[in-house]
C-alpha cells in the first residue's frame, strides 16, 4: 500500500491522534511501525480500515496488527479484492480453506444496559454458557 494508513484532519480517537501526531520518541516509533505493517497488511483488510481507526482505535490496530502477525507467520490470506463479496464477512479469510478470522476487541459496551464500570451477572441458561 502506498497511502499512509494515517488520515489528516479532526479525529475522535485521542490515542488515534496520539500516535498520529504526537512528537515524543515513543509515538513517532509507533507511527513508523503502523505504517510498516500497513503496507504489508493493507491489501487483506477492509477499505474503510483508515477512516474506522480515526473512531476506534483499539479495534483497527487490532485487525491491522493481527494481519501482520498471520502473514509474518506464514498464513496465506486472501487479499480483499479477490473476496466475494469484497466489503462484507468476517475480516480475514485463510487461503485455501473455509477459515474465517474476525478480529474482535472489547470496547466499552452499550451504555442503555447497565452501568459504566460495573460488572452484571449473566443468566447461564440464556447465554448458553455454563461455568
Amino acid at each position: 500500500m502506498s497511502e499512509s494508513f494515517f488520515i489528516n484532519g479532526p479525529v475522535c480517537d485521542t490515542r488515534y491522534a496520539a500516535v498520529r501526531d504526537d512528537e515524543l520518541p515513543m509515538s513517532v516509533a509507533a507511527r513508523a511501525f503502523v505504517e510498516q505493517i500497513w503496507r504489508e497488511a493493507g491489501p487483506y483488510l477492509d477499505s474503510d480500515l483508515r477512516e474506522k481507526a480515526t473512531r476506534q482505535w483499539r479495534s483497527a490496530y487490532w485487525e491491522l496488527y493481527a494481519t501482520h502477525a498471520l502473514l509474518r507467520n506464514g498464513v496465506a490470506l486472501v487479499p480483499r479484492v479477490l473476496r466475494m463479496p469484497r466489503s462484507k464477512g468476517p475480516d480475514l479469510l485463510i487461503h485455501g480453506s473455509r477459515v474465517w478470522i474476525e478480529a474482535v476487541t472489547l470496547s466499552e459496551g452499550n451504555s442503555d444496559v447497565g452501568e459504566r464500570g460495573l460488572a452484571h451477572a449473566a443468566d447461564s441458561d440464556r447465554t448458553g454458557f455454563k461455568g
